[in-house]
């Protein structure tokens, strides 16, 4: 995924996976990168990550990363979806200031 990004932070990932020789499970699947980047000093960083099979032939991994100074706490989420057949797809969420 690209990098998206406040004033205050950037958020850097991506994943790889492994499907089944039918293409209807995912079998496997890794972090390849998860980079919560503060863009000024002073910066407060936490970050989290959640995945779970929702079937066999769909995965749902979440990255977050909150990013707070004196301005407020933002955050920025990619949401993976890893589908049995190869395909993917990513959303992006965000949200903040939050005071």
């Amino acid at each position: 995924m690209g990098n998206d990004m406040y004033d205050v932070g950037q958020l850097q990932t991506a994943v790889k996976f492994l499907c089944n020789s039918d293409f209807t499970e995912v079998e496997d699947y890794a972090t390849v990168t998860f980079r919560a980047i503060p863009l000024k000093a002073d910066i407060i960083v936490d970050t989290d990550y959640f995945a779970d099979y929702f079937a066999p032939n769909n995965v749902r991994i979440i990255y977050t990363a909150w990013f707070a100074d004196l301005s407020g706490a933002y955050y920025i989420e990619h949401w993976y979806n890893l589908h049995g057949d190869g395909a993917y797809d990513v959303r992006v969420v965000t949200g903040g200031p939050w005071v």
